[in-house]
Order: C-alpha cells, then structure tokens, then sequence
C-alpha cells in the first residue's frame, strides 16, 4: 500500500552535514536556484536532509521560501532538531502560509521542541500533511499530539510510524479521533499498541465519519485487537483502506474479519500480510468476499505456517499455473497443500479483479441490457447488473455484456 503520497514528489535539493558549514550552505542554495527551473509550479518541495540547520540554515531556507513561493512541501529527514531550531521553523511557517505540507522524520526531536511545534499546530490553518515517523515519540508527546488534533482542522494526512507510542498513547489519540472531522489518513504503524490501545481505536471508529485509511500493521494487536476492529467495520461506512499487517492474526482473528467482509459496505484496501492465516483462514475469506464488491486489493503475502511463500508474485502475476508451477518448481502432486492454497489464494484475486472492474461494468452493463431487452425498466437493469457482480461467473458473463457497447 503506497501510504505517504508526499513521496512521489520530487526533491529539489538536499543539504547534509561538512565542515564549512556556511560555504556549504551558500552552494545548496544556488544549486537549488538552477534545479527550480525544471520543475513545475504544481509540484516543488525541498528536502533538506541531514541539514544542521542553525542561523545559516534558517536564513537559506527563508530566503528560498521567499523567492519561490510555489514550494509547498518541506522534508527535514535525518536533521537534529535544537529547541531553537524548532523555533525558528515554526516562525517561518507561521509567516509563510505556502507550505502545505511538513515531514519532520527522524529528526530527533526532544520534549521542549515538540510542545513547541504542537502550540503552533493547534490553531495552524495551512498544513494538511505532517510526518513525524521516527522521533521517538512517547505516550507523553502523544498526548500533545492528542491535544492538536482535537482542535486543528486543517491535517488530513498524520504519520506517526515507528515510534514509541502504547498503549496510553493510542487511547489518548483515539480519544481526538472521536472528535477530529479533518483527517483521511493516519499511520501509527510499528509502534507498541496492544490490544487495549486497539480496542479505543476501534472504539474512535464508530464516531469519526471522515477517516479513508488507517495503518496499523506490526503493533502487536492479536486475535482481541483484531476482532475489536473487526466488529466496528461492521458499522463503519467511511473507512476505504485498513493495514493489519504483522499484527499476529490467527484463525481466531480471521474469522471475525472474514465475516466482517461480508457485511462491510465501504472497504476497498485491506492488507493481512505477515500474519499466521491458514488455508483455512484462506477458505472462509473465499467464502464471505463472495457477497462482497467493494474490495478490490486484498494482500494476504507472507502467511500460513506450513506455506512456502517463496514464489507467491510469481503465482499472483501469472493465470496459468502451469507457468507457476514450472517456475517455482512446485509438482501438484509433490505438494498438494501448498497448490490448495494457491487455488484458494487465486479465487480471491479474481474476486477482487472483479470488484476493482465494478465502476465499469455498472455504467457499461445497463445501457447493453436495456438494448438486449428494452421493455426492463432502468433502475432494474441497475439493480440486475449489482446482482449479477456478486459471482465471478456472472462477472465474466457482465464483461461481455460491456463488450458490445
């Protein structure tokens, strides 16, 4: 799942640390002058990364934000982060409202900086997208955090990966949730949220109607943290895309998912990948996406106990298993648990095939049926054409169907 989209966008210049710090200053600057001219006025950022930033620093980074006001992201990855840095910074952003767009990873942040940056967050209107992924950050910070969000109303995107946050943190920031109606995107993966952290972010879900996606993988969640969010997509009508990779499912927590993903109306992205589901597990996925039309990626790499994952892409990316058996050098009779699990895994790609292909066929299917039989009123024709997608054979009938228009 491609999780911070402020990725894609091209960085301009990069500074790191020497001796001779202002010479070298003075020379990222006029290399960044040069590099500006090739880039557009819709997708310009700077990353200044491992740059020490100080009085010189500030001053550059002033000076560029000044004279190119089409820049709109910021990224100080691997930089140290002084109190007065951070100071500094923020009186930049609050005077330069251009930048939409922060990442602040590994920068090193301490307790002083991070208050300071969180009072200018409360009442900031110009951010949407903030990375703080590997800062260290605590239940403490994330309690900061937690008071940020309850009033900012401008974040949409919030990356907290990699950090230090429990149980106490999740709860406190779960809590913000509830409240919070800006944000589409969090990522608070690979930190150290057990089950009872879980249980309030599920618990948060229930009341926030805006969140599109959620990245939860590797906490160590389990079954009962698994099965808590399991019973809030029940209810849940505005979560597109969940990540629960690595979070130690088992058979216990895949069950509840399963049956999750027959009743879910909205989720179109789940990843539960690196997990202990079994081809049992794989079987009674099969068995509730049957009524399912929504998901449309469903990444279930890297499971199962027994299961050599060795060549799962080459299966995935290939229709004909005979190519995958010759390639990966598995026999069908050598290894008939593992080829069930391919079968199995296989089925489910095509459902998902099929709902990722649902846009198409509802606009394209109708207007043939109704040409096929002119007497079926629209709304049926719609009605039949929802119908018929919750098969995979019916499917394959519905894109012939769209064939002819």
């Amino acid at each position: 799942m491609n999780k911070i989209s402020t990725t894609a966008r091209p960085t301009i210049a990069s500074a790191s640390t020497t001796s001779r710090a202002t010479e070298k200053y003075q020379s990222i600057l006029l290399n960044l002058k040069k590099q500006l001219k090739n880039y557009t006025e819709d997708d310009i950022s700077i990353d200044f990364q491992g740059f020490p930033i100080g009085d010189e620093g500030i001053k550059i980074i002033k000076k560029c934000l000044e004279e190119n006001p089409n820049i709109y992201f910021l990224e100080f990855l691997n930089t140290k982060l002084k109190d007065k840095d951070a100071q500094d910074l923020i009186s930049i952003l609050e005077n330069i409202t251009t930048i939409t767009a922060l990442s602040l990873e590994n920068s090193i942040i301490n307790d002083t900086g991070f208050a300071i940056i969180s009072e200018f967050l409360k009442n900031n209107t110009t951010l949407e997208i903030l990375n703080l992924s590997e800062n260290g950050i605590n239940d403490d910070i994330a309690l900061l955090i937690a008071e940020v969000l309850k009033t900012n109303s401008t974040l949409r995107e919030l990356y907290l990966s990699v950090n230090s946050i429990s149980d106490e943190g999740a709860t406190t920031i779960s809590e913000a949730l509830k409240i919070n109606s800006s944000l589409i995107k969090v990522d608070i993966s690979r930190n150290d949220i057990n089950a009872d952290g879980i249980k309030s972010i599920a618990a948060s879900l229930k009341h926030n109607l805006t969140l599109k996606a959620l990245y939860l993988c590797n906490n160590p969640i389990g079954d009962d943290g698994v099965i808590d969010i399991a019973e809030t997509l029940k209810v849940n009508t505005s979560l597109l895309e969940l990540d629960l990779g690595g979070t130690q499912i088992s058979a216990k927590g895949i069950n509840h998912i399963a049956m999750t993903l027959g009743q879910n109306k909205a989720l179109n992205a789940l990843d539960l990948s690196q997990n202990n589901i079994n081809i049992d597990g794989f079987k009674e996925l099969y068995k509730e996406l049957q009524s399912n039309i929504n998901l449309t990626r469903l990444d279930l790499s890297v499971n199962g106990i027994d299961l050599n994952m060795l060549y799962i892409e080459d299966y995935l990316d290939s229709d004909d298993d005979s190519e995958v058996n010759e390639e990966s050098k598995i026999e069908p009779d050598e290894k008939p648990k593992q080829n069930e699990f391919f079968t199995v895994y296989s089925d489910i790609r095509k459902i998902c095939r099929r709902n990722s292909e649902k846009e198409l066929l509802l606009a394209n299917v109708p207007p043939v049926l109704k040409v096929v039989a002119p007497e079926i009123p629209t709304h049926i024709a719609n009605l039949l054409t929802t119908h018929l997608l919750t098969t995979e054979d019916d499917a394959v009938t519905l894109r012939k169907l769209a064939d002819l228009v």
